[in-house]
């Protein structure tokens, strides 16, 4: 039986995709699950010429959760492949590695093939100086191509996978991105996994996003001069770049079943308005880009 994998329609490194989704002209291809469009059409490695690939357990045992991911967190049905989890990770590394070091698409796929025949890796084909990730439509051209030369060439039995062709290339391929952007195993597949569970989000690369500013400093509050039910909540800045903090007020310790604000970085005050008389509990979280602070202290407010 021959297998096809469906039409694809995906931008890595800010990856559109799904029905009904309008995907750009250029070196488009199809991804398992809609995700937001980044402003670079294509996926360059941050520093090129110090990447290097991680261990091969680690690229493993990504692709081995990512099946456990599409399967139970997705509720993916199951399919069939010729390429099992370790061929499809061993081989589009190999694939990948010759293509960071100036081998054209053509070139990669016949060097892969040859070590898959059982030869030894060929000589990459240049520096790694100026090199970005290929276009998206090629690692997709170069699975589809691995499908037929384990079921044809290698006569390999299929499998049961929750991942689809196009799932396995997309993500395999955005965490190698991360991975060459200075992000460890643990982050590079956090990252990709929040992607395809938050899907408008696109986690910065860890050589631009160092990490969530440091818990807000102390909270304080006052009723004072603030009117009838109203309370403002104070605090002092958190270390690192803030771009918003997150007040949260709530009745019981750590909760935030009241209101939820979220303010502008530059702020040092919020105030609700509209509560009941009571006591409630204020804490603030401090946010950027690579993520959310852990809580402050929490303030005991009265309202009278």
């Amino acid at each position: 039986m021959t297998r096809t994998f469906p039409a694809l329609s995906i931008v890595f490194a800010g990856l559109i995709v799904g029905p009904g989704c309008s995907s750009p002209p250029r070196n488009s291809v199809a991804g398992p699950t809609p995700v937001a469009q980044s402003q670079s059409p294509s996926i360059v490695a941050s520093r090129p010429a110090d990447a290097n690939f991680p261990p091969r357990n680690e690229p493993f045992l990504f692709r081995t959760n990512l099946e456990a991911k599409y399967r139970d967190a997705l509720r993916r049905e199951a399919t069939s492949s010729y390429v099992d989890i370790e061929g499809t990770i061993v081989w589009t590394q190999e694939y990948l590695r010759y293509r960071v070091n100036q081998c054209n698409h053509a070139e990669a796929v016949a060097r892969v093939f040859r070590q898959v025949d059982g030869f030894a890796a060929d000589a990459v084909c240049g520096s790694t100086s100026s090199t970005a990730f290929p276009p998206r439509n090629e690692p997709v051209d170069f699975r589809l191509q691995l499908e037929q030369k384990y079921r044809d060439g290698l006569k390999r039995s299929p499998v049961t996978t929750y991942v689809d062709g196009e799932g396995d290339v997309v993500w395999t391929l955005e965490y190698f991105r991360y991975r060459f952007s200075s992000c460890g195993h643990a982050e590079a597949e956090a990252k990709v996994f929040a992607q395809i569970d938050e899907r408008s989000v696109i986690p910065p690369d860890c050589s631009v996003c160092p990490g969530p500013p440091g818990p807000t400093g102390f909270v304080g509050w006052t009723t004072a001069f603030t009117g009838r039910g109203t309370l403002q909540i104070t605090w002092e800045p958190a270390a690192g770049t803030v771009t918003s903090y997150v007040v949260e007020l709530g009745t019981s310790p750590g909760a935030r079943n009241v209101a939820v604000a979220e303010v502008s970085g530059t702020l040092r005050a919020h105030t609700f308005v509209g509560l009941a008389p009571g006591d409630y509990k204020a804490r603030v979280r401090a946010r950027n880009a690579c993520g959310t602070s852990g809580p402050s202290n929490e303030a005991n407010p009265r309202v009278p």
